[in-house]
């Protein structure tokens, strides 16, 4: 027999929700959409709909799969930042809300000091410098990360958006390749989780996202560090750099930053908390 899309679509939340998916109901109408390439919409409209039994098992599969605690986005392929959507696998980190502070930001220090060109360190899916470019057509980048595929999935994004012919991709992992005193802005969302706090992160996180693109070094601040002593060699008189933290670090970050550049300042995410260190080369 035959079920209903409201049928299947509470079984599937109930399924999420005994596996401890807090918004159980909102992924499983999410994951119903996905597999049966309809609208969410679509289907709290037409909830006595009978869905046939291949699709119903399509539905079960991946419901199975995020009950698993495999995230929602590397289900879909997809995920929105900025108002943008951007192609994601288990190749790289899936982009958080809070790093959209750092593309407002870096937005902000642009418009008041106009420049040419960017370099991102560890571009990943691309969601930071396509965000950047999109809202500032007269902008170039450099996207830069160790990852081959990384490089690949911020390509297809930035076909995706619209920006590709303003980028210049580079696989390496720092700024080696670029001559001291030649980069105007440098911009990073670096890894700065503690290898201590490695088993404390979610399923989601731990089991299957990248760990390079997760993992700082032992306190989790350590690539950061060594990224701002890179900068203050490479970035050109009056330069800028404009890193994401965790809040934990910001402080010993900042004091940092006040030995070594001119001025040094943070910014705080939607929930108050210390997220953006902004740093100007003398």
């Amino acid at each position: 027999m035959r079920s209903t899309l409201a049928q299947v679509l509470e079984k599937a939340a109930c399924i999420l929700r005994e596996s401890g998916i807090s918004n159980a109901r909102s992924e499983a109408l999410l994951l119903l959409a996905h597999a049966t390439g309809s609208s969410k919409e679509y289907i709290l409209s037409h909830p006595e709909l009978l869905i046939d039994k291949e699709a119903e098992t399509r539905v079960l599969y991946l419901v199975n799969l995020r009950a698993s605690r495999y995230p929602l986005q590397y289900i879909t392929g997809s995920v929105e930042f900025y108002s943008l959507k951007f192609r994601v696998d288990e190749g790289v980190l899936i982009p958080r809300p809070e790093t959209e502070v750092l593309v407002e930001t870096v937005l902000k220090v642009i418009k008041k000091h106009p420049i040419g060109f960017f370099v991102e360190v560890g571009c990943g899916s691309g969601a930071v410098f396509i965000s950047i470019l999109t809202h500032l057509p007269h902008l170039k980048c450099v996207a830069e990360d160790v990852s081959a595929h990384a490089l690949h999935i911020s390509r297809y994004n930035a076909i995706r958006n619209g920006v590709l012919s303003r980028v210049l991709f580079l696989q390496a992992d720092s700024l080696s390749p670029f001559k001291n005193r030649s980069i105007p802005l440098v911009v990073c969302n670096p890894p700065y989780v503690g290898e201590n706090e490695w088993s404390q992160l979610p399923p989601e996180v731990k089991n299957f996202e990248p760990a390079e693109a997760l993992i700082g070094g032992p306190e989790g601040h350590e690539f950061t560090i060594d990224l701002l002593q890179s900068s203050r060699e490479k970035l050109c008189p009056d330069g800028w750099v404009v890193v994401e933290t965790a809040p934990a670090h910001a402080r010993h970050i900042l004091q940092s930053c006040r030995r070594w550049f001119k001025v040094a300042y943070s910014v705080k995410d939607y929930g108050g908390k210390e997220r953006v260190i902004v740093a100007r080369a003398p």
